[in-house]
Formats: structure tokens, C-alpha cells, sequence
């Protein structure tokens, strides 16, 4: 069975860079879509509803970043987005058209390296400088996110992929209003948050070997009864 949480490295599975940022939740936050999602059932008044809201949720995500790649490569979209999808990449054109000197290198490109791998959805120069871009549709920047985002910065550097910064740009769902947030991440700031990332990825190798140790336990408890 393929892990969804993981990519290949030289034929061995190594953990997504999402996985490891998800080892940090901010206090009250620990499954931010699914709270939200269970009080706009509740709103709804429709028993069980909270998964169809969590997952419609994840699909403006999941919409928004396929049309902002449509664009990039110039190349058509073979789903009808939502109205959500549509307003978020409208505000991320409305930020791209603010950028006069905006170049793009790659996207949707595919890294790993011996530890973990990613996805990172841009890379490209920006006045000379050459970033890390994440987008993001959620309703505000986290620290996980930021966590990610300099993972995808050591992932460059691994792959001798030279970057000068990562850039988060959070983008708006909302037809009546055109938004767009950024924030670089740069110099002691990336560095802090790429020792960080190193520290969850212990945290996650301690993990998965108390989940091997309790998985061997169990089997053995088996064969002997």
C-alpha cells in the first residue's frame, strides 16, 4: 500500500514535509479544518455534516493551487473550480500583476532528499532574488506554514537549488474582496526556522520508532498466545 505521507528517496520512504510541520500546533489549534469545519455544521444544524465542510474546504485549497499552475504554465484546467477557487486565484493575479520584475523558475516541483521530500509550488525570481514561493488559502499564516516553507528552502539547498528567501503569499477566497498577504521568511529568521524543522524531524524519527517497537511488542504477544 503507497503512504500518501511519504516520497521516495533513492527507494526509501521518507516523510513529507507537511507531515513534520504538522508535529507543531499552535495552542487550541491542533486540527484547525476539522474544528472549524464541525462549527459551520453545527451552524448548519446537519448531524455529520462536518466532514463535507472540512473537505470542500480542503478542495478550494486543492482547486486554487491547480489554477495558479494553469496560469504559470499557460495550460488548461479539465475540472470546474469552485466559486471559492476562482476568487482566490483572482487575488493571486491581483498580487502577481503588483510584481513588476517576477520570473518563474519552476513549479510544482518535486524535491526530496535523504530525510524528507516536498512539493513546493513555485520557485522564481523577484527583483533579482531568487524565492521559495508557498500559497496558501487559509485564514491566516501560521508557524507551521512558515516551518514548511523553510523546509522547502533546505530541500533547494540539498538539491544545489541556490534561493535567496521563502515567501509565503496567502491568498483571499472571497469574491467581494481582493487579498493577498505576504511574508519572507529571510537570514536569522530561515535559519531559526529551518533548526526548528530539524528538531520536529527528530521528534518524528523518536516517534516512528516507539510505533515500530510497539508493532513488533504486539505481533510477539500474538505468537505466543
Amino acid at each position: 500500500m503507497v503512504d500518501v505521507d511519504c516520497y521516495q528517496h533513492k527507494g526509501q520512504d521518507v516523510p513529507r514535509v507537511s507531515r513534520i510541520a504538522r508535529l507543531y500546533a499552535e495552542p487550541g489549534d491542533s486540527d484547525r479544518l476539522a474544528d472549524w469545519a464541525c462549527y459551520e455544521a453545527i451552524r448548519a444544524g446537519e448531524r455529520g455534516a462536518w466532514r463535507v465542510v472540512r473537505d470542500e474546504a480542503a478542495s478550494v485549497g486543492t482547486e486554487a493551487h491547480a489554477l495558479i499552475e494553469a496560469v504559470l504554465s499557460e495550460s488548461d484546467i479539465e475540472f470546474e473550480p469552485t466559486q471559492k477557487a476562482l476568487a482566490a486565484c483572482r487575488s493571486w493575479v491581483e498580487w502577481r500583476r503588483k510584481k513588476s520584475r517576477f520570473e518563474i523558475v519552476a513549479t510544482e516541483h518535486r524535491l526530496t532528499c535523504s530525510s524528507f521530500g516536498g512539493t513546493i509550488d513555485a520557485i522564481a525570481k523577484i527583483n533579482g532574488r531568487q524565492f521559495v514561493i508557498d500559497w496558501k488559502t487559509g485564514s491566516k499564516i501560521r508557524l507551521s506554514d512558515k516551518l514548511q516553507a523553510a523546509a522547502y528552502v533546505m530541500l533547494c539547498e540539498d538539491n544545489g537549488i541556490d534561493v535567496d528567501a521563502a515567501l509565503i503569499v496567502r491568498i483571499g477566497k472571497r469574491f467581494d474582496v481582493v487579498e493577498a498577504q505576504e511574508v519572507e521568511i529571510a537570514g536569522p529568521e530561515l535559519n531559526a526556522y529551518m533548526s526548528a524543522f530539524v528538531n520536529l524531524l527528530d521528534i518524528h524519527a523518536a516517534i516512528s520508532s516507539v510505533k515500530r517497537a510497539r508493532a513488533k511488542t504486539i505481533v510477539k504477544q500474538e505468537v505466543t498466545n
